[in-house]
């Protein structure tokens, strides 16, 4: 490798950049090295190189243009001075830019089976389409609350809803506590990195979109849809459940005997199993709907791939279907919403509302919830049930039981 030596200075990495046969610059006053990026010649890195222990040790010292050489020089020297003092040889940092940072953190997420796919793919969008434009080529050294004001939260205030930013941060911290946590970085920067730093206002509590009219709609054009689609829709109605939860279901959790639905904990947000009894209406959908798949051919699950009966549909998927039935006018969430709102219009218990919508629970309301809910969760589920049925929700597809 070709090596000038030369002041390095923004002059100099700008005057040899073109310069073919040159792919690094020495400093001529001090042990600094700066290497041209093999993609961008733009941009490059800076390396300190320490003879120490009868060896020669290459340190990165950061990327420029983030870094200055005069800011690489600065930090050379610290460097040089705990080698001298401390007699070793300082640690590499494992991250010198926050992209490197969040792109470890993405694969951590990939690898991740603790979470639902909901989650992931929630956590990953706000890396790849927020954080690693903004803040990807940020030294972590430089980092801080002004910078993080400057280049993520005004940027993203002035297009995107206060619940996203606030999203988008939620994730830039969990990232950065993680890093701290596996001791690859030495210190969280910024440990209170919240929405409350930036503004004073709060993200506003989105209403339900979906309204008594637009329900009342809904059903009386199910039948128009496919038999799959309908039962997911009266799933997500008739239980309040979460969309991840619904399509994931297997014909194993559907206790008939007992009228309950174990939902196991990998399936669930809170990662812990939750039971929800099962009404008469229930009963009758899922019924009807076993013999109509039966005759398409058997699955484990409830809502199978269209190809591949072994595969469950996406959280995604069932997204799409609710959009597609609700003419893009509400989603599967505002069906949850609408559940809970009306639940307590009927006189339904707060808390037993709680438990069947599966919010996580302080130690006191998950001793109530043991000792009196289960029975009142099914009479709230009937009643409900009941109701829906009042407003026209029947199964459209007619088939013996008998047979």
């Amino acid at each position: 490798m070709k090596t000038i030596h030369v002041r390095l200075t923004h002059v100099s990495i700008k005057k040899f950049k073109d310069n073919k046969p040159a792919k690094q610059l020495k400093d001529d006053k001090s042990p600094i090295y700066f290497r041209y990026s093999k993609v961008n010649n733009n941009v490059g890195t800076f390396f300190f190189v320490l003879y120490k222990f009868g060896k020669e040790n290459w340190i990165k010292l950061g990327r420029y243009p983030a870094l200055s050489p005069i800011e690489a020089h600065r930090k050379m020297l610290n460097l040089q001075r705990e080698a001298e003092q401390k007699d070793i040889i300082p640690q590499q940092e494992k991250f010198i830019i926050m992209a490197q940072l969040l792109r470890w953190y993405l694969e951590r997420l990939s690898k991740n089976k603790s979470l639902s796919q909901h989650t992931k793919q929630n956590q990953i969008a706000c890396i790849k389409q927020h954080l690693l434009p903004l803040l990807g080529e940020v030294e972590l050294a430089n980092l801080s609350l002004p910078l993080i004001d400057e280049k993520l939260f005004q940027p993203l205030q002035a297009k995107l809803a206060l619940s996203t930013v606030d999203n988008v941060l939620s994730v830039l911290n969990a990232a950065m506590n993680r890093a701290q946590q596996v001791q690859l970085i030495k210190q969280n920067i910024i440990p209170k990195c919240t929405l409350a730093e930036f503004t004073n206002q709060r993200p506003k509590i989105k209403a339900t979109r979906i309204t008594h009219k637009l329900l009342l709609s809904a059903i009386r054009g199910l039948s128009k849809h496919k038999v799959e689609h309908q039962l997911l829709f009266a799933m997500l109605i008739m239980h309040g459940t979460r969309i991840g939860e619904t399509v994931d279901a297997k014909w194993e959790a559907f206790d008939f005997k007992e009228q309950l639905w174990r939902i196991p904990a990998d399936d669930t947000k809170t990662k812990q199993a939750h039971i929800l009894p099962l009404t008469t209406q229930t009963c009758t959908w899922l019924k009807l709907y076993k013999k109509y798949q039966a005759r398409k051919g058997k699955s484990a699950y409830l809502f199978h791939q269209k190809k591949n009966k072994r595969k469950v549909i996406s959280a995604n998927q069932g997204s799409s279907i609710i959009s597609t039935l609700a003419n893009k006018q509400w989603s599967a969430h505002d069906l949850r919403k609408f559940a809970r709102s009306y639940w307590m219009e009927l006189g339904i218990d707060y808390m037993v509302g709680e438990f069947l919508l599966n919010h996580t629970l302080n130690k006191l309301n998950q001793t109530y919830i043991q000792t009196l809910a289960m029975p009142n969760c099914r009479t709230a589920l009937q009643d409900w049930c009941n109701w829906l049925e009042q407003q026209g929700l029947i199964p459209s597809y007619k088939l013996d039981l008998k047979k």
